[in-house]
């Protein structure tokens, strides 16, 4: 399953990331493959154990999971290899703290499964500014391998496309999110992150309003920090951008938010 999920996400990073450096994607990634497959299996097979552990636990101080082996063997791997830039290590970092709010989030949220209309607010125990941290850090692993591409030419980052893409890939964060809510629901007890969910114990049935106003910031910042983008790289993002959206079906360009679920428990019960 890790391998399985491993090969989607370098299958969309190569597709969509490596023509953004000008690089083909099927010869050059031939060159680097063994070491960006390594990296990605290595970061789901951690993954996975994370939310094991922040789905099996509803104290208020989780145990520290076994994630951060998985990215210690990464960071080993690539010192040996001299790969080890400030972007890389910056991600390897943003891993790890990810995955210690998942486990902590998660586990706040197993406390208390059942949420009144309004949200418990405050009484959660996280805030809405420690919910958008930890979203702002879930797609570590994109930015590492881009990262990674850099440092393997040894050339600089391009910091204009870095913002961009971080932006983007918060959105696409947040679109999957909405995809996937009630599997990370139920899946492993719960123990998954997922905005929505957060932002549904924040807020209640409030929840898509304010997740809405979080949209329209983004893509408001999305659209000026494109028109910046050279011409072709602007051209390549918006013609990935319809592909994407054709490989998804009807309706992937849309923002549907799906049912809300106010007792996790009792739905966890019923459907887990």
């Amino acid at each position: 399953m890790d391998m399985e999920r491993a090969q989607h996400t370098i299958e969309d990073f190569v597709q969509t990331y490596f023509p953004l450096h000008g690089l083909d994607p099927l010869k050059d990634f031939l060159k680097w493959w063994h070491l960006l497959v390594f990296v990605e299996g290595a970061i789901y097979q951690a993954d996975e154990e994370n939310e094991q552990v922040a789905g099996g636990t509803d104290s208020a101080e989780p145990a520290a999971g076994p994630a951060s082996t998985g990215l210690e063997a990464v960071q080993a791997v690539l010192r040996e290899r001299g790969l080890l830039t400030e972007g890389v290590r910056c991600e390897l970092l943003a891993g790890q703290q990810y995955w210690r709010e998942e486990r902590r989030l998660c586990s706040l949220m197993r406390r208390r499964p059942a949420v009144p209309p309004g949200g418990h607010a405050c009484d959660c125990g996280f805030s809405a500014e420690e919910v958008l941290a930890a979203s702002a850090s879930k797609s570590f692993d994109y930015r590492l391998l881009n990262h990674l591409l850099y440092a393997l030419r040894g050339v600089q980052p391009d910091e204009a496309l870095l913002a961009f893409l971080r932006v983007d890939e918060l959105l696409v964060d947040i679109g999957d999110d909405f995809l996937d809510y009630e599997d990370d629901i139920t899946a492993g007890g719960g123990g998954s992150f997922n905005l929505l969910r957060c932002f549904v114990h924040l807020h209640g049935e409030g929840a898509p309003l304010t997740l809405a106003r979080r949209i329209s910031e983004l893509e408001g910042e999305r659209g000026r920090l494109l028109a910046a983008l050279p011409a072709e790289q602007r051209s390549f993002l918006r013609r990935r951008q319809v592909e994407a959206a054709e490989g998804e079906g009807e309706g992937a360009l849309r923002w549907q938010v799906p049912p809300l679920v106010l007792d996790e428990a009792a739905f966890r019960r019923q459907f887990g």
